[in-house]
């Protein structure tokens, strides 16, 4: 749901964290209302309380960065967070062996016998004319990319909904 099919006609700048809990929110004592949190109910029990309403309703709701409202994930039954839980667990198991790198031993590289090459052996063994001003370095082109776009960060809203 985007915040524009439930605008706040009045905003609140009221302080949420100084507000009394109230049952299903909390009381704001300058308009003697109770203010619904929306973002820790699931979407089908926020437009049940939208469309029940009777009278004013205050809001406060949490917004991505693309304006969707942000809403509690509905609640699993328990055998389904069980085999969810179970799924998980045996496939971080089975995947963490892929992960380590075996040709590391834990005592690490310096203790293992191998050797590291500098950058001139390295410019040597790959058939590279080392760099001319210094002959103990290769010149490397690194490729860049734009980076990702980010988000905004998600906001709450808090006011009057009622038309």
């Amino acid at each position: 749901m985007h915040k524009r099919a439930l605008p706040i006609l009045n905003p609140c700048r009221e302080d949420w964290d100084e507000m009394r809990r109230d049952g299903a929110g909390r009381h704001c004592a300058r308009c003697d209302y109770t203010v619904v949190d929306l973002s820790q109910l699931t979407e089908r029990e926020a437009k049940r309380v939208v469309a029940n309403r009777r009278g004013k309703l205050c809001v406060r709701y949490r917004v991505d960065g693309e304006g969707e409202l942000m809403f509690r994930a509905p609640s699993r039954r328990g055998f389904e967070r069980l085999a969810a839980g179970l799924g998980l667990a045996s496939l971080v198991s089975a995947a963490a062996p892929a992960f380590a790198d075996a040709s590391i031993p834990a005592h690490g590289p310096a203790q293992s016998g191998r050797k590291l090459a500098t950058a001139a052996q390295f410019a040597v063994a790959a058939n590279a004319p080392a760099a001319a001003h210094n002959p103990g370095t290769v010149e490397v082109e690194v490729a860049t990319r734009p980076m990702p776009r980010l988000k905004p960060e998600p906001e709450y809203f808090m006011g009057d909904v009622s038309q």
